[in-house]
C-alpha cells in the first residue's frame, strides 16, 4: 500500500498539476526553478514575461542584454509556439463556429426563398383561377347578350310582321 500513497505524495510534492504550482521542498532548486517557469508559462506566457522583465515595457530592448539565459529564451519560445497553437486552435474553432452560423443562416435564407417562391407560385395559381372565373363570367355575359339580341331581333321581326299585317289589313279595307 505504500506504493500508491508514495506516488501520490510525489505528485503532490512535484506539482504535476496544471492548477497547482510545483512545490519547493528546500532541495534541488534548479529543478524546481525550471518546473516553476514551465508552469507559469503554461498559465500565460505574458505572466512569465512580467516575472522576467517586470511589469513595465522596457525602453531599451537591446539584444546584447546578457541577463536572459538562452534556456529561458528557448522555454519562452516553446510556450509562445504553444500559445500560438492555442490561439490558432481558438481561431479555428471561431472560424468553424462562424462557418456553422453562416451555413445555418444560408439554410434559413434558402428556406425563406423557397417559402417565398411557393407563395408566389400559389398567388400565380390563384390569379390564373380568378382569371378563368372572370373569363367564364364574360363568356356567359356575351352568350346572354347574344340571346337577348336574337330575342330582340325576333321580337322586332315579329313586331314588324304584325305591323305589316295591320298595314296590309288596313289597306285591304276600302
Amino acid at each position: 500500500m505504500d506504493g500508491p500513497s508514495t506516488s501520490y505524495n510525489i505528485y503532490a510534492s512535484e506539482g504535476y498539476s496544471t492548477t497547482c504550482p510545483p512545490l519547493f521542498d528546500d532541495t534541488n532548486y534548479s529543478h524546481w526553478k525550471n518546473k516553476m517557469r514551465i508552469w507559469i508559462c503554461a498559465q500565460d506566457i505574458r505572466i512569465w514575461k512580467i516575472v522576467e522583465e517586470g511589469d513595465q515595457i522596457p525602453i531599451n530592448n537591446s539584444k546584447n542584454d546578457s541577463s536572459t539565459d538562452s534556456d529561458d529564451d528557448e522555454v519562452a519560445n516553446i510556450w509562445l509556439m504553444a500559445n500560438d497553437e492555442k490561439e490558432i486552435d481558438q481561431r479555428n474553432n471561431t472560424i468553424q463556429q462562424l462557418e456553422a452560423a453562416l451555413r445555418e443562416l444560408l439554410e434559413r435564407q434558402t428556406r425563406e426563398v423557397e417559402l417565398a417562391s411557393e407563395a408566389v407560385r400559389r398567388a400565380e395559381e390563384l390569379a390564373r383561377k380568378q382569371q378563368a372565373i372572370l373569363d367564364e363570367a364574360e363568356k356567359r355575359e356575351r352568350d346572354r347578350l347574344e340571346k337577348l339580341e336574337k330575342l330582340n331581333s325576333k321580337t322586332q321581326t315579329a313586331a314588324a310582321r304584325r305591323r305589316n299585317q295591320r298595314i296590309a289589313r288596313n289597306s285591304d279595307t276600302p
